[in-house]
């Protein structure tokens, strides 16, 4: 990507950053040296605008001045006005420098921070409020930077699930967890989409259902006692959707390039799956494997189910949750996984 954007983007982290830890101060506070050390970084910045550096050399007076004794609640509110201005000068200024060709590198440089971001939802709860604020602020910075691009119908979802983010308690980081994993998936298929000239094609409703402890999948009624005398029909196996003759029928619309990727990628995902379930067989406390097995399960479900493979999504969606269940420890021992 273009150093120059790049820088803009990075800097603009870097301010979201700054302010939520501003939000946590209070006049007189010691830590506003460490900010306004921190904003003096961002004035030494070449990389970035000679408006955002003076900006940047102001708000790092004003965070030393609300170190001082003598700081008011004022200077608190100037600092964070002046830290809001920053944001959106450098967003303006990223959004006139965006052409194609820096769309198309910005979208591929993605796929590392998709895992990143797995990863700091599969470590939620061993983070607590720090892995929390890591992942709200990726979720603003890739807000910012969807709206950058142009691509404001992930955008403005993004400002929901942001603003989501910060009504969470910590008895809610389970929940929290599986919805940010959830998020990676959608943000994964926009991008996807977004990289062929689609539109996103994100929907929030799935990522806020999980927020609000709705079960991932409904729990089935306990069948009804059934005599021993009378015999029970056996039920026939539904046919497989998109299948013919025991062929998959790849639908219209999906890339048949995709297809042959996502094979050849599933195939090592199964064979990491099975290293996984060999090393719990051997310790069932592993809990990196149990970690391996579940992301390999879940991404096969996510991509599965972008190239329409719907049968393995839900295969794969059932391993996850088993796992899921292992991982948390709450609902099946690891001694079962074999």
């Amino acid at each position: 990507m273009n150093l120059y954007l790049f820088a803009i983007l990075r800097h603009m982290s870097n301010l979201s950053q700054i302010s939520q830890e501003v939000l946590l101060l209070s006049p007189g506070d010691a830590d506003a040296k460490r900010i306004a050390a921190l904003l003096e970084e961002l004035a030494a910045n070449s990389g970035i605008s000679e408006s955002g550096r003076s900006a940047a050399k102001k708000a790092a007076t004003l965070a030393k001045k609300l170190a001082s004794k003598k700081a008011t609640a004022g200077d608190l509110d100037s600092l964070l006005e002046l830290l809001a201005k920053m944001e959106n000068q450098e967003y303006d200024s990223a959004a006139t420098s965006v052409t194609n060709d820096l769309v198309a590198e910005y979208l591929a440089a993605q796929d590392s921070v998709l895992e990143d971001f797995e990863e700091l939802a599969l470590n939620l709860e061993q983070k607590g409020a720090e892995g929390l604020r890591a992942l709200r602020r990726q979720v603003h910075t890739w807000k910012g930077e969807a709206g950058i691009i142009g691509a404001d119908a992930l955008a403005k979802p993004l400002h929901i699930i942001e603003d989501a983010l910060d009504q969470v308690l910590p008895e809610q980081y389970a929940a929290v967890s599986d919805a940010m994993l959830e998020l990676k998936d959608l943000v994964a298929n926009s991008i996807a989409n977004l990289k062929q000239g689609k539109p996103a094609g994100f929907d929030p409703e799935s990522v806020l259902t999980i927020f609000k402890g709705a079960p991932d999948v409904p729990r089935a009624p306990d069948p009804a006692p059934v005599a021993a005398a009378v015999p029970v029909a056996q039920p026939q196996a539904a046919p497989l959707p998109n299948t013919a003759d025991g062929f998959f029928v790849i639908q219209d619309g999906v890339d048949v390039e995709l297809v042959g990727e996502f094979r050849a990628e599933s195939e090592e995902h199964f064979a990491n799956i099975e290293v996984g379930l060999m090393n719990l067989e051997n310790d069932p406390s592993d809990a990196e494997s149990v970690n391996n097995v579940f992301r390999a399960f879940h991404t096969v479900k996510g991509v599965a189910s972008f190239v329409g493979v719907n049968y393995i999504t839900e295969l794969a969606h059932k391993a996850e949750n088993l796992l899921d269940r292992v991982r948390k420890g709450d609902a099946c021992s690891r001694r079962t996984v074999r």
